[in-house]
């Protein structure tokens, strides 16, 4: 996908492939690169902090015209689609039974992968919608508030 300075897509490809992963991170190495400078990461993963910092300078595009004016086309943000929700995680105990639930803290890292994961889904939607393909997708009903 190639992507404008005000965060358009503006061409992609879809291909059949195979993704070889060279690094594998956390979101807290991601949020410590990115958010803190840790020196040890940042050594770590040298070869690909341009990358990250490219990522991060998207996702901050992203959450401006998510909030601010619009771009002349539709952007696809974790705010346009209302994802307003605390994520939460199961505390296990030694035995891996669930013994409490707590909320999963979202930083910078959490929020580029879910903006990069739907502007995907939006453009393989989109590339299938103009080529009349059969698409098959799933409707979200508004959640029930107590559940």
């Amino acid at each position: 996908m190639e992507v404008n300075g005000r965060g358009e897509v503006v061409s992609h490809r879809i291909l059949e492939s195979i993704i070889n992963s060279d690094y594998r991170m956390t979101y807290t190495a991601v949020r410590e690169i990115l958010e803190d400078g840790t020196p040890a990461l940042l050594e770590q993963y040298a070869e690909i902090l341009p990358m990250l910092e490219d990522m991060e300078e998207l996702r901050q595009i992203w959450d401006y015209y998510s909030k601010n004016e619009a771009p002349p086309m539709p952007l696809v943000t974790d705010n346009s689609y209302g994802y307003n929700y605390t994520a939460v995680c199961p505390i296990l105990d030694e035995n891996g039974k669930p013994i409490d639930i707590k909320p999963y803290e979202k930083s910078i890292a959490t929020n580029m992968i879910e903006e990069f994961m739907l502007v995907c889904n939006e453009t393989i939607a989109e590339n299938s919608f103009w080529q009349e393909m059969p698409f098959m997708y799933r409707s979200h009903q508004e959640p029930d508030e107590d559940k």
